[in-house]
């Protein structure tokens, strides 16, 4: 009882995604095929003329679409665009050349009607007063304070490091009598 073979095609296939992944080209050809012998070098070698077979680039190519990025797809919909244009010039099927005119024209179409959403007329007066009242400095906050009384008025006891108002006015007399000795 042997272990069944991974056929080879299935095996490109696990190289290509994993090349596509962005791991070493010299890492996926180990991970699929396994360890092997030999140095370094001729590994590095033996992955980069795995990859460089037509059916084996087509496979990472494709692969590397499908994990592109959210942010890479603006540089697709213009490559698709000029994909589009290309074969809307250059085909020899008027079928081809037609489709294709017909989806720019949509594309473009859609192009205008967005630019115009987004365009807008500006009264510069409105504006200049927009801005006046936004650079306005704002009206301070009044803030009202009022006293409660918490503690129980008969249990009061005076503060001895207050003075009397008899006493601050003595204080002021002395020093009144001092200034004219």
């Amino acid at each position: 009882m042997g272990t069944a073979q991974i056929p080879a095609a299935v095996k490109r296939k696990q190289f290509a995604r994993l090349a596509a992944t962005g791991k070493a080209l010299v890492d996926a050809h180990a991970e699929v095929y396994g360890p092997g012998k030999g140095t370094r070098k001729t590994k590095k070698e033996t992955a980069s003329n795995l990859a460089r077979r037509p059916d084996v680039r087509a496979m990472i190519a494709r692969y590397e679409a499908e994990f592109m990025p959210i942010g890479d797809y603006r540089k697709l919909r213009e490559e698709c665009e000029s994909n589009m244009r290309a074969l809307m010039h250059d085909s020899p099927d008027h079928k081809v050349r037609l489709a294709a005119s017909k989806m720019l024209h949509e594309i473009a179409n859609e192009r205008v009607q967005r630019e115009e959403k987004e365009h807008r007329i500006v009264n510069v007066d409105s504006l200049i007063q927009e801005i006046g009242e936004l650079a306005a400095p704002a009206a301070a906050p009044v803030l009202e304070l009022t006293a409660t009384e918490t503690a129980d008025p008969d249990e009061a006891t005076p503060d001895p490091s207050e003075e009397s108002d008899d006493d601050a006015t003595d204080s002021d007399d002395t020093a009144d009598d001092t200034a004219d000795d």
